[in-house]
């Protein structure tokens, strides 16, 4: 795996001189794809992360239908939504406001016993989203900003209240 190369790799002047004397041989031993093999020559380090991921993806500890995560990222963060109020049963649109929003977030508003998914959720940049909620019923809701992939989630509570 590229992980542990790399990893080996800092922290062993051995692996550095092996890699050094012949990177073919010691990227085998490491299970290396010879096309990952050239990214890593050339300095492309896009191509290097992108491998990463795929080896992350692809662990042992990843599978089994559950995610580990070595490194998760900043906290998302909601501060703000608005407009803040709205009718039961009407679509309105709100801006969100707060920190670490990936591109595929996913918005609910929440409260005991009731979660609504938000529709047409778009990435306005790491800190705005805009979304389509409606409510069902009358009430206070927290509004959840989900990342998908990581599972974390921020919230701000009762940050949406419904009005008959």
């Amino acid at each position: 795996m590229l992980i542990h190369l790399l990893s080996d790799y800092i922290r062993n002047p051995d692996v550095r001189r092996q890699f050094s004397d012949n990177p073919d041989e010691l990227c085998a031993k490491y299970g290396i794809p010879p096309e990952s093999l050239k990214q890593l020559q050339s300095g492309n380090v896009a191509g290097m992360l992108k491998h990463l991921a795929e080896e992350l993806s692809n662990h042992a500890l990843l599978g089994q239908g559950r995610r580990v995560f070595f490194w998760g990222g900043a906290d998302i963060t909601v501060t703000g939504v608005s407009p803040d109020t709205g009718k039961v049963n009407t679509r309105v649109h709100v801006t969100i406001s707060g920190t670490n929003f990936p591109t595929d977030a996913e918005v609910t508003l929440q409260k005991p016993g009731v979660t609504l998914q938000a529709k047409s959720v778009k990435s306005v940049s790491t800190t705005e989203l805009e979304a389509i909620v409606m409510a069902s019923e009358a009430g206070s809701y927290d509004v959840v900003v989900k990342n998908p992939t990581t599972g974390t989630s921020g919230t701000k509570s009762q940050g949406f209240t419904a009005t008959a």
